[in-house]
């Protein structure tokens, strides 16, 4: 067994290395309009249209992870015009990691277990789902029970979060839940439930800066 996760630790971190440099040229390639939107709806777009506020440089992840994987331009999404469009540019491993990442389900888990030097086993706090999430970082910080709203990539028979997220503690979860639960009974004549979570996914990094600043979570 110790072999086995041996070999999907060795295969995470070349998926990693191979991922993360892709993701930043594809983010190369995103029009102005499409970064400057995302920021708008994380709050940091002044009233002159142009100028991006963050409290930190890690912030720009968040809204380069938006830009790509969840605003239609115009009906789109960017992860989905460079796969439907452009994916004959990349190298076959490279077309399999964006297509994973057009895939790419954002939700908020609860920390089910964690299993040290090795990741976290999470429930999606909406569909009850349970999926063993593959990250060194996150092992060593966090705790069981605690809350991380996240978007999970599956590739290769592996889960691994796009890169950002937001912790919150488990006094939190009913009321996140509730919030987003009454939302859809509001829009789903007119969405799904994956197209509402990417819509107003920015709701969970506003709610994490307004009140849980102090909430270390790698």
């Amino acid at each position: 067994m110790l072999k086995l996760f041996d070999s999907k630790i060795r295969k995470y971190k070349s998926l990693r290395a191979m991922g993360m440099p892709l993701m930043t040229e594809v983010g190369k390639t995103l029009p102005t309009a499409l970064i400057l939107q995302a920021a708008k709806d994380f709050r940091m777009l002044g009233k002159d249209g142009k100028t991006v506020t963050m409290d930190s440089e890690d912030e720009i992840s968040f809204v380069m992870d938006r830009a790509i994987l969840d605003i239609p331009w115009p009906k789109e999404r960017w992860i989905e015009h460079v796969c439907n469009h452009k994916i004959a540019d990349y190298a076959p491993g490279e077309q399999a990691m964006l297509q994973a990442y057009s895939r790419a389900h954002f939700s908020l888990y609860g920390v089910a277990a964690v299993e040290s030097g090795r990741g976290l086993w999470l429930r999606d706090l909406f569909s009850g789902q349970e999926l063993f999430l593959i990250d060194l970082g996150l092992a060593a910080t966090a705790r069981k029970g605690g809350l991380f709203a996240t978007r999970v990539v599956t590739l290769a028979g592996l889960n691994f979060t796009s890169g950002v997220g937001t912790p919150f503690p488990p006094e939190d979860g009913s009321r996140l839940i509730g919030n987003f639960t009454t939302l859809f009974e509001r829009k789903k004549g007119t969405m799904s439930w994956e197209q509402m979570m990417r819509r107003y996914a920015p709701y969970f990094f506003i709610q994490y800066k307004k009140g849980r600043l102090g909430i270390e979570f790698a």
